[in-house]
């Protein structure tokens, strides 16, 4: 992989998605999700680099929710597409927010990513991970030991992270961790999230 595949993961990532499909077909595991995907204004992209100690990664913020009003988005995060340094390879890394709330709904308005700042964003352990491309699809995904964790309140969440992207599909392998036993506890418990890219 080269840092010109970067752009072409940035660009197959923004837009929006919905699982409607997997969703009637085994709606016992699979809730309906419609997931939004915006490019980070130019200001900042360059804090989501500098806190990361890097230069031309391409920042994506991301946030979903429940259909079919998916008027209640939720989970805002933000993504950041790191290019090889060195001896490093392609990378993808994640990060959080301190306070989501002024960020809701920016999936549909991104306006409001230009309010972010230094202080906004929320770093995250164990959150990178190497990036992939094989054929038409890109691959990040967690070690079976590497749990994500994050700060939400006063109390702290374990993710296991990792997607499969295509031009027109999203697959997400999110899940939420019980840090005791190890076992998921939402999110794609029964296979990944298959959200689809669509006009809507």
């Amino acid at each position: 992989m080269t840092n010109s595949d970067l752009q072409t993961l940035a660009c197959w990532m923004t837009g929006q998605f919905d699982n409607l499909d997997q969703s009637q077909r085994d709606p016992a595991w699979f809730v309906a999700l419609r997931l939004w995907c915006q490019p980070l204004p130019p200001t900042a992209n360059a804090i989501l680099n500098d806190i990361a100690g890097t230069k031309g990664a391409i920042g994506l913020f991301v946030e979903q929710a429940p259909l079919p009003a998916g008027d209640k988005p939720y989970r805002q995060r933000l993504f950041l597409l790191c290019p090889a340094i060195a001896d490093r390879a392609l990378t993808v890394e994640y990060f959080g927010f301190q306070d989501q709330r002024p960020y809701i709904g920016a999936g549909f308005d991104p306006s409001r990513l230009a309010a972010i700042n230094h202080e906004a964003i929320q770093t995250l352990n164990n959150a990178r991970f190497p990036l992939v491309r094989s054929g038409d699809r890109f691959t990040s995904r967690a070690e079976p030991d590497q749990i994500c964790s994050f700060k939400y309140g006063d109390q702290q969440g374990f993710v296991s992270l990792g997607f499969e992207i295509s031009a027109t599909q999203w697959l997400s392998f999110d899940r939420g961790i019980d840090p005791q036993t190890g076992q998921g506890q939402w999110g794609a418990l029964m296979g990944p999230y298959e959200l689809n890219k669509c006009e809507c």
